[in-house]
């Protein structure tokens, strides 16, 4: 089998190859989305895909995030299984990261064991898309709260937790402050608060951002 890792961190590409088995796959490993970028070009087939989520990008390659990676794999190699490792236990970045990446496993980091690593490399086990408890519950947090669904609601929630302002909001999402104002009103009833503040304290509680 032929294995791509994509980490940062290259003990834990050691601690992958060591529970993978070095002498039963062919491994390669990039550091960064630079580099996938450059070593894609000359990868034929690739078998697995085992990438982290906290890549930084290259622009002049139009080749920026992780969900790019993801992307590119996927429309040039489909049958290659994808898992990807989040160190964030945020429900919004995991829902997000559910929605917009075709991943065949969603795996908090913390949620990782060896025996679930080799069950999904070397077994049926478990039926895909694979979500790992963590990020299942995640999921099922932003699922049950339909407000959130919205990808516009999302980003607000996101840029208020960056700290942008609400009337600052228009410049950054194709919405009028009014129409903007609305959706955050329609949120802190739902989630029976007063103010925005107090809307992105609950959230940050629930581990929804």
């Amino acid at each position: 089998m032929k294995i791509l890792i994509i980490e940062s961190n290259l003990m834990v590409v050691e601690g992958y190859i060591s529970i993978l088995g070095k002498k039963k796959h062919t491994f390669l490993n990039t550091t960064n989305c630079e580099d996938f970028f450059t070593l894609f070009e000359t990868i034929l087939d690739l078998d697995l895909a085992i990438i982290t989520y906290d890549l930084v990008g290259v622009s002049e390659n139009k080749l920026v995030s992780v969900s790019d990676c993801v992307l590119v794999i996927k429309r040039n190699i489909p049958y290659c299984k994808i898992i990807l490792l989040s160190e964030s236990e945020k429900a919004l970045a995991l829902y997000t990261m559910y929605k917009t990446m075709e991943t065949d496993a969603l795996i908090v980091q913390s949620d990782l064991t060896k025996e679930l690593m080799l069950d999904l490399v070397e077994s049926n086990k478990y039926t895909l898309p694979y979500l790992s408890p963590l990020a299942k519950g995640a999921i099922q947090t932003i699922i049950k709260n339909n407000t959130l669904l919205d990808s516009k609601n999302r980003r607000i929630i996101a840029l208020l937790s960056q700290g942008y302002r609400i009337y600052q909001l228009s410049d950054e999402i194709l919405l009028s402050r009014s129409a903007i104002q609305k959706r955050v009103s329609k949120m802190m009833v739902a989630f029976n608060v007063k103010d925005y503040q107090e809307l992105l304290a609950v959230l940050r509680v629930c581990k929804i951002i």
